[in-house]
């Protein structure tokens, strides 16, 4: 097995850990591949060392490519310039394409490889290079459906125009938007971690094969005896995601400032809603982005996560939020329904802020469900963790060869 991903997310690592598990795996392709035990790695500063780990790629336990290395770490470096490289904003798409070239140029030399796994916007090459070698191709899509996402935001942008401008779905161009369904087209299986994801696909003109559902896992869980739950007072509520409103800013914002002192808000995160001329009132703190380890430490502080997203593939806050005992509520457009129940989470119906508002009030008015709902969310965190998800995508894309 092949997999390819140009910045090496966490499901990303545990597919490609999930194939090198039982000697599966040919090669992990990616961007930039670093070790972070590496002397003068370590002594980067603190955002630096954070962004060197995510590009340690050791727990595969297998072959690693790095295929662009110098042009991740320019893009990288971009990053105080507004995203811009030599004046080209577009440096994420041109890292996409050059890796997914890479892979494809490695498929080419290497006749032994009999499937490739690859992802939206880095697949479209190495799967024509598969196609003519008979080589089998595994396509995981992320998060919904591109025809759907711009329907919801058209439709969203009539409900909260101010806010429209915090969506940028309408950016890709028609081109990058025809690569995307080429890539659907020519896959020979779809993976998605959410129904929502599933559903969208119904938006595609032509016919693709069926999608087989598998969500992400989750981290370790806590030990429930480690946390402070909740007895009654002001109700601490976190939200963790970009800040616009196809997270669903728009509507915490405004169910949140109706509540007043009875809750407080924290806020990690960046992105266009933090420059809305939105009323910071005395209860909404905004803490701006956090490592990993740091959202998990918040999470720690807080009573319930808020993700009432609008448009999602997965969402891996939620399970994050669910192995650190918080009462989750987020909304039918996220994995949520794939990973936990009504006994475990709290399930409302994107773009509706009544729902919302319904459900924080009845945490106030019942402080013990709070408890109940995130020790619950702790079982079912430790009964599907990363270790699960791996075993089952083996399951589902090397059946019996196993």
């Amino acid at each position: 097995m092949l997999v390819v991903h140009p910045t090496g997310n966490q499901n990303s690592r545990h597919a490609a850990r999930a194939f090198a598990e039982v000697g599966r795996l040919d090669a992990f392709i990616t961007a930039l591949s670093v070790s972070a035990r590496a002397a003068p790695i370590r002594f980067l500063p603190d955002r630096l060392l954070d962004e060197a780990r995510r590009r340690d790629f050791s727990m595969i336990g297998g072959k690693v490519v790095s295929v662009a290395p110098l042009s991740e770490l320019m893009r990288l470096a971009s990053r105080n310039f507004n995203g811009r490289v030599a004046g080209k904003p577009d440096s994420i798409d041109r890292l996409y394409r050059k890796v997914d070239c890479a892979a494809a140029r490695y498929l080419a030399r290497h006749a032994d490889i009999s499937a490739v796994y690859c992802y939206e916007d880095a697949a479209l090459e190495t799967f024509r290079v598969a196609k003519a070698a008979g080589v089998r191709c595994i396509y995981e899509l992320p998060i919904g459906y591109w025809r759907e996402h711009r329907r919801i935001k058209a439709q969203e942008a009539q409900r909260r125009p101010d806010w429209a401008q915090t969506w940028n779905v309408d950016k890709d161009s028609a081109e990058k938007c025809q690569r995307k369904d080429d890539e659907l087209a020519l896959a020979d299986q779809i993976i998605v971690a959410s129904a929502f994801t599933e559903r969208s696909l119904a938006r595609f003109p032509g016919t693709v094969v069926a999608s087989s559902l598998l969500p992400y896992g989750c981290p370790s869980a806590i030990d429930p005896a480690s946390r402070n739950w909740y007895k009654g007072g002001v109700l601490k509520l976190l939200f963790v995601g970009e800040l616009s409103q196809r997270k669903g800013l728009a509507d915490v914002l405004e169910v949140v400032t109706q509540f007043g002192p009875r809750v407080q808000l924290s806020l990690i995160g960046s992105g266009p809603g933090a420059k809305m001329n939105w009323d910071r009132a005395s209860n909404i703190r905004l803490l701006g982005s956090r490592s990993h380890d740091g959202v998990l430490e918040e999470m720690r502080r807080n009573d319930v996560l808020l993700f009432p997203s609008l448009f999602e593939g997965f969402g891996m806050v939620i399970t994050e939020a669910m192995s650190q005992g918080l009462a989750v509520i987020a909304s039918d457009c996220t994995g949520l329904p794939a990973v936990a129940d009504g006994d475990s989470a709290i399930q409302v119906t994107a773009g509706v802020p009544a729902q919302l508002s319904e459900a924080i009030e009845g945490l106030l008015r019942a402080p013990d469900k709070v408890e109940s709902l995130g020790r619950a969310a702790l079982q079912r965190a430790a009964r599907w963790q990363w270790q699960d998800y791996r075993a089952n995508l083996r399951q589902l894309t090397l059946g019996a060869t196993v």
